[in-house]
């Protein structure tokens, strides 16, 4: 479980100042890419978050 919220956390931070992730990220220069996903990766991220939570 320690492992399954460090990495939680750690996508966490790859979300832009509104809370929404791009469709991609350049790991090098830590920069967001793309245009905004579909809700699917959102509603993805809720669910892990609720998860995580019990």
């Amino acid at each position: 479980m320690p492992a399954a919220l460090r990495w939680f956390e750690r996508n966490r931070a790859a979300c832009g100042p509104a809370g929404l992730l791009s469709e991609e990220y350049d790991v090098t220069q830590r920069q967001r890419r793309g245009n905004l996903p579909q809700a699917f990766v959102h509603a993805l991220l809720l669910e892990c978050a609720a998860r995580l939570n019990e």
